[in-house]
């Protein structure tokens, strides 16, 4: 599998786990909602909600407090999962642009730049199974044939 594939891999992955972290906040919100006396889409009711008219229950508010806390917990996952999935398609992109061009020997040694990991680098002499580039004056740096992208 290369890099490519693998990356495209992380992005149906990804999108697979937002889906199913959709779901869960979409759950966690209806709870939160169903658990809330007059819910929390509907218009604000500050009577309902006041405590005047009944009498306070620990275990109930205990029970609210923990279905938002789900919420909130549902709340990042979603988010967390969102930024996952705009990372892997970065990714995707990034490898598609760096992705190696095929050459031959011949181009290779005809060639007068490469273009590594590094960007295009100018070729000193090229070897049996690498190329000398040039990187400072009196510092040229070995850089192995299997790890060129392009020659021009």
């Amino acid at each position: 599998m290369n890099a490519l594939e693998q990356a495209e891999k992380r992005v149906r992955d990804a999108k697979h786990d937002l889906d199913a972290k959709q779901q869960a906040f979409a759950a966690a919100r209806a709870r939160s909602s169903a658990i809330t006396p007059g819910g929390l889409d509907e218009p604000l009711d500050h009577g309902v909600l006041s405590g005047t008219s009944r009498r306070s229950n620990a275990r109930a508010n205990a029970r609210r407090e923990a279905a938002y806390d789900a919420e909130a917990s549902a709340a990042r996952a979603l988010t967390l999962a969102k930024q996952e999935l705009e990372a892997a398609q970065f990714r995707v992109e990034q490898t598609r642009l760096t992705a190696p061009v095929e050459y031959t020997r011949e181009q290779l040694e005809a060639a007068t730049h490469v273009r590594t990991w590094r960007g295009w680098e100018r070729i000193v002499r090229v070897n049996r199974a690498s190329v000398k580039v040039f990187r400072e004056p009196g510092m040229d740096d070995l850089v192995k044939v299997d790890k060129i992208l392009e020659v021009r």
